[in-house]
């Protein structure tokens, strides 16, 4: 189906199918350190040093 729509709030980014339904977030610590991605409905999310790590892996599902 594609790569999904990326959607940047800035503390989170989103990946969005293209009929709206969320696939993904990536969420960054409080203290800023580091990035949680987590798929919905996946179970325990991933952490990852950076925002670019976090983008790198939304981007690898499939909208």
């Amino acid at each position: 189906m594609g790569t999904p729509e990326l959607i940047d709030k800035g503390t989170h980014v989103l990946a969005v199918r293209p009929d709206g339904e969320v696939l993904a977030a990536a969420v960054r610590s409080p203290e800023g350190t580091r990035w949680s991605v987590m798929v919905v409905g996946g179970g325990v999310g991933r952490q990852v040093e950076s925002k670019e790590a976090a983008v790198a892996e939304l981007k690898k599902l499939d909208a």
